[in-house]
């Protein structure tokens, strides 16, 4: 809470900013960053970041409506948790301080065993609905798959080339570092070879 007031719009007046005794008065720690659902200070500070979207989109959120759609959609997600829990309760036992029920796996068989429907639900949660498999075979096997090729065509073509590149030029050098002797002798007999071929190269070309 220590960041609290950046979080605060500018106040044009002393009378505008928030008492100590208004913020020593809040029941909930940072409730006033996210209450009201569509004031609260994050969403204030959020507000310039989104503005210039919402103005080019043309369109506007509507204020959160408690005893509207929000509402209801907001109760009905807690119900559906709560009675998901109560069951799961009841079905798998639970020992959570006073809290203590008595897992029924023989009842819990009989409902997964019921029918197809049921059957397929029991085995899909059982096995995270296949979520780890699917992982594998996209991340582990085809993407494993996917790496070794590159990493292939990384060393053996790319590397390949370049270091294949290398040696030449350095199988090139060390051969031709041979004809450096030092020797007048020989660089005398370069240049005579040189000349020859040169003068039958002439009369070659010439005589034709």
């Amino acid at each position: 809470m220590r960041h609290l007031p950046y979080f605060l719009p500018l106040a044009e007046s002393a009378e505008e900013l928030p008492s100590r005794s208004s913020q020593g008065r809040e029941s909930v720690p940072g409730a006033r960053l996210v209450l009201p659902p569509d004031g609260g200070l994050i969403h204030s500070w959020l507000e310039p970041v989104f503005a210039a979207t919402i103005e080019v989109s043309g369109r506007a959120d509507h204020a959160f409506a408690l005893f509207g759609i929000d509402g209801a959609l907001v109760l009905a997600s807690v119900t559906i948790g709560v009675i998901g829990l109560l069951v799961a309760w009841r079905l798998f036992g639970v020992d959570l301080g006073r809290v203590r029920i008595t897992p029924q796996p023989e009842r819990v068989r009989a409902i997964s065993a019921s029918n197809a429907v049921t059957r397929f639900l029991y085995r899909a949660s059982l096995n995270k609905w296949w979520f780890d498999d699917l992982n594998h075979l996209l991340f582990m096997v085809i993407g494993g798959r996917v790496a070794a090729a590159c990493w292939w065509f990384d060393r053996t073509v790319v590397d390949g080339t370049v270091n294949g590149i290398g040696a030449a030029v350095s199988d090139t050098g060390r051969g031709l570092r041979r004809i450096q002797t030092g020797r007048v002798q020989n660089y005398a007999l370069g240049i005579a070879i040189g000349l020859l071929v040169m003068a039958g190269s002439y009369l070659l070309i010439a005589g034709r």
